[in-house]
């Protein structure tokens, strides 16, 4: 009841938890997602700018 009156007041609190959520494989997991999914789009990217830049340096 008192969630559904909000009357919690001194009930609440944070605290750390024993464990930490995920562990080594998770890290690696979200690792490579991130690579794949942020790091190589990036640096296709990158190295296109680069390539089209060069070209333009060397028609001026």
């Amino acid at each position: 009841m008192d969630v559904l009156t909000m009357s919690w007041g001194g009930q609440m609190e944070y605290v750390w938890r024993p464990q930490a959520v995920g562990g080594m494989g998770y890290i690696w997991w979200y690792t490579t997602f991130m690579l794949v999914f942020a790091g190589v789009p990036y640096t296709e990217e990158l190295v296109r700018c680069w390539r089209a830049a060069r070209l333009r340096q060397a028609d001026a």
